[in-house]
Order: structure tokens, then C-alpha cells, then sequence
């Protein structure tokens, strides 16, 4: 069935003129691989790692020819941060990857509304669950070998990564940052990284791609008209209008989506983005009743998938090019679609 809904999803694109279906260049400048919601379904242990679909996608990732230059997880990488039973989980997140690392690829994550969570035993149940600052902390001591180029405090959480071959910036935005002990969901990118952002930063101005990543998507795709999720995503996305960025790639909504963000669907928009979310590798599927998007706005499928972004080089006029690989019943990766994102730049950029 999901691959009915891609059919129908690259027909409604072509003729909106968002997507263009290609087959890939033999030499790319940039290729990256992103994946996300890698947590697993329900788990006696409650920490909800997909080590099944995680492993498949893996031996995917690493088959490839030419091999990628870096590989980004958005979120979501386990279950619950911390469990009573098992303790925190990022360094066995950590130990399954390793085949990556291994293989001399790059690789970047960023965190979750997950990794904030614990499940704390109670009365033979699982307690509901809250957000907190110590996760916050684990989380951020276990990937201390993340970039710490971001906004101040938030070292290992916010940062940038540039491939200069191709000229170009990916953006990390933590979009579950906590200052303190939340008993609410705390999405939305803080106001620190929003100044961060909008500053003079030469990583990004000197930049022909520009990107932005984040867990949580700006713009709701399971709604049926465009819907921001928190306020500071308008302003977010204020800044990327005016610092001329391509394209975004989020998650966390379990639920694939392309869309050319214009005035057709956003009527304050200036300038055209792209926002793309990746479904899961490993995390549960949403009910499809779930999702009212409009397919005449938004591009979705219900699947499991991850995406390798190519750029074949560093000119305004080199595409961004997206294969999605989404999962067979056999539990392995394969592509199934390539959609092709143009720069929209302001001129003299």
C-alpha cells in the first residue's frame, strides 16, 4: 500500500512542479545520510531501541558505493533516556552504531523528545513520562564528541558542520532544549538559538547550501493545512527566509513528508524552502487516520525510511538531491524514489 502512496505522492508533486524524478549522478560532491525515531516499540525494558530495522538500515548504509561522507541522526534515538532498570541508554545506542564509526564515516546526532524521558516503575506500571534536565545532561556527556561551535550552553546540543567540497552548511537546532525539569513537552527552539542564528555567522554566509535540522519539523505535516508547531518554528523560519536557506529536514511525527513551502501554502512566505521529513527506522508507525495532511499540499506516506542527500558540488545551480529507502517486508533498505530540491535563492546571493 505505502508504495501506491508514493506513486501517487511523485504524481501530485510533478505536477505542482516541487519534485523531479532522476536517476542519480555518477559523482556527487556531498553525500549524507539521514535517519531518525530509531527508537523501537513497546520493550520489557522500556528502553525501545529498534536494533532490527537500526541493523538493516546500517548494512544499507554501509554497502554503499561511492561510501557516505557522513551520516545524521535527527532524534529519537531510544525508547526512554533513562529507565530504573537499565539506566540511561545512549552509550548502548552508542555501541550499535559503531559499524559506522568503524567504517570511518562521520557521525552527528541530535536529540529528542525522547532521550529527555525515563520510565520510572509504579506499582507494576511505567509512570507517566516527564522531561528532565539530568537526561539532558547524560545525553549531552555521552555525545561530548559532538561539534561545540553552537550558541553558548549549548555545547554538544546546537552546533554546525560544513562540507567545503561542496559548500555546504547543515544547521543543528535542539528543539527539545531544557533549562530546567519540564512536566510539559518543550518543543520549540529557543531564543538563544534563534539569536545564534540569525547573527553574523560566517559558516553559514560564506555557505552556497544551506540546510537546517532539527527533531521536530517547523511545519506540521499531519494536519491538513500548514500548521506551525510552535511559534518560535514562524520565527525560525523567518530566519532561514532571510539567510537563504534550501531546504529542512526534521522528523519525530513518525510520518515521511516533502513539501515546497510558498505563498500557495504558507502566504507569508518570501521566499520558497523545502521541508522534508524522514519517517522512522525503528519506531512505531502512526495510524494512518492519523494523518489528514491535504495531499494536494503535502507529499506524505506512512513508512519507514531513511534519506542520502547528494549535492554534486558547490554552485548555486547544483541541485539537492534526496533518495528515499524505505523498508521491504524482507526488513532491508531499498531506494524507491529520488526528488530533487532547487535552489531558490534571492538574487545576489
Amino acid at each position: 500500500m505505502w508504495k501506491k502512496l508514493f506513486i501517487l505522492a511523485a504524481i501530485i508533486a510533478l505536477t505542482a512542479g516541487i519534485v523531479t524524478l532522476a536517476a542519480p549522478s555518477p559523482v556527487q560532491a556531498l553525500r549524507a545520510v539521514f535517519l531518525a525515531d530509531t527508537q523501537g516499540g513497546a520493550s520489557s525494558d522500556y528502553s525501545g531501541i529498534g536494533v532490527h530495522e537500526l541493523t538493516a538500515a546500517m548494512r544499507t548504509v554501509l554497502a554503499m558505493k561511492p561510501t557516505p561522507d557522513m551520516v545524521f541522526c535527527l532524534g529519537d534515538l531510544v525508547g526512554r533516556g533513562y529507565s530504573e532498570d537499565t539506566g540511561y541508554q545512549f552509550e548502548r545506542w552508542k555501541e550499535l552504531m559503531r559499524p559506522i564509526t568503524q567504517a570511518g564515516i562521520p557521525l552527528y546526532v541530535m536529540k529528542g523528545n525522547h532521550e529527555l524521558t525515563r520510565a520510572r516503575k509504579f506499582w507494576g506500571y511505567f509512570s507517566p513520562a516527564w522531561f528532565f534536565l539530568r537526561n539532558q545532561e547524560e545525553y549531552a556527556k555521552a555525545f561530548k564528541h559532538m561539534p561545540a561551535n553552537g550558541p553558548a550552553g549549548y555545547e554538544h546540543l546546537a552546533y554546525t558542520v560544513t562540507d567545503e567540497a561542496s559548500s555546504t552548511v547543515f544547521v543543528t537546532l535542539d528543539s527539545q532544549f531544557l533549562e530546567r525539569d519540564m512536566t510539559r513537552n518543550p518543543y520549540g527552539i529557543s531564543q538563544a538559538q534563534l539569536d545564534w542564528l540569525r547573527a553574523p555567522l560566517p559558516a553559514v554566509d560564506k555557505a552556497v547550501h544551506r540546510i537546517v535540522l532539527a527533531h521536530v519539523p517547523a511545519f506540521n505535516p499531519l494536519k491538513k493545512r500548514p500548521d506551525f508547531k510552535d511559534a518560535s518554528f514562524q520565527h525560525l523560519w523567518e530566519i532561514m527566509e532571510d539567510k537563504g536557506f534550501d531546504l529542512m529536514i526534521a522528523a519525530h511525527v513518525h510520518t515521511s513528508s516533502f513539501a515546497l513551502i510558498d505563498k500557495t501554502i504558507y502566504p507569508a512566505s518570501r521566499r520558497p524552502i523545502v521541508q522534508v521529513v524522514t519517517g522512522p527506522v525503528g519506531g512505531r508507525l502512526p495510524p494512518k487516520i492519523m494523518v489528514r495532511s491535504d495531499p494536494a499540499v503535502w507529499n506524505t506516506f506512512v513508512g519507514s525510511n531513511f534519506l542520502l542527500l547528494e549535492i554534486d558540488g558547490p554552485r548555486a545551480e547544483d541541485p539537492i538531491r534526496l533518495t528515499v529507502y524505505g523498508k521491504t517486508e524482507a526488513n532491508a533498505y531499498t531506494p524507491i524514489e529520488v526528488r530533487t530540491v532547487y535552489s531558490y535563492r534571492k538574487e545576489g546571493r
